[in-house]
C-alpha cells in the first residue's frame, strides 16, 4: 500500500524531525515530503497537489497594534465543530499568531445562544491555548434580546477575548 507523509518542519505540536526519522526507518518506500517551512497545518499540499480546504484557506496574517492577527476567511469550515477550531489552533501555532480575527458567520448559528455551549468550548480552547480572539460580525440584534449575552460580551470583552461587530477583515 503506498503511503505519503507531508511533514511541516515548523510544526510547534509534534515533533516532525523524529516522525521523518521514524518512518523512514518503518517504511522505507514512503513518500515523505519535508516542508522545513511549513507548521502543523498544512493547506495546499496532497497527493496530487490540489488545493485543500480547511480552517486556514484564504486566510491572512496581519499586524495590527504591534500584535501578529490571523484573520480568518470569511468563508470556510465552521469553527464551532471540535475538529475544525483544532486544525484552526494548529494553524495559528504555525503562524506565530497571537491573536485571531473570527467572522461570526464561522462560529455556527448557535454561538450567541449561550445556554447552546458553543461559546464557552470555543472561546475557552482557544484561551486554553493561550490565544486571544476577536469575533467580527454584527450582534447587535442577539444581544437586544438577551440580556445574558449582552452581559457575556461586556465580560469578554475586559479579558481574552473580544466580540465586535463592524467592518469585514480586509477593511
Amino acid at each position: 500500500m503506498p503511503l505519503l507523509a507531508i511533514l511541516g518542519g515548523r510544526d510547534v505540536i509534534l515533533d516532525m524531525a523524529e516522525t521523518r526519522e521514524r518512518l523512514s526507518a518503518n517504511a522505507p518506500r514512503a513518500d515523505i515530503r519535508w516542508l522545513a517551512e511549513a507548521g502543523h497545518f498544512l493547506v495546499g499540499h496532497g497527493a496530487d497537489d490540489r488545493r485543500l480546504p480547511g480552517p486556514g484557506a484564504a486566510a491572512m496574517i496581519r499586524e495590527l497594534s504591534g500584535r501578529k492577527v490571523y484573520l480568518c476567511a470569511d468563508t470556510g469550515p465552521c469553527l464551532a465543530e471540535d475538529r475544525n477550531l483544532s486544525d484552526l489552533i494548529g494553524d495559528l501555532f504555525g503562524s506565530g499568531a497571537e491573536v485571531v480575527a473570527v467572522p461570526l458567520d464561522r462560529l455556527g448559528p448557535d454561538f450567541l445562544r449561550l445556554s447552546s455551549g458553543v461559546a464557552g468550548h470555543l472561546l475557552q480552547k482557544l484561551v486554553n491555548y493561550r490565544f486571544q480572539i476577536a469575533v467580527v460580525g454584527d450582534v447587535s440584534a442577539a444581544v437586544a434580546a438577551s440580556d445574558p449575552l449582552r452581559d457575556f460580551i461586556r465580560e469578554s470583552n475586559r479579558g481574552k477575548y473580544r466580540l465586535v461587530r463592524g467592518r469585514s477583515r480586509r477593511a
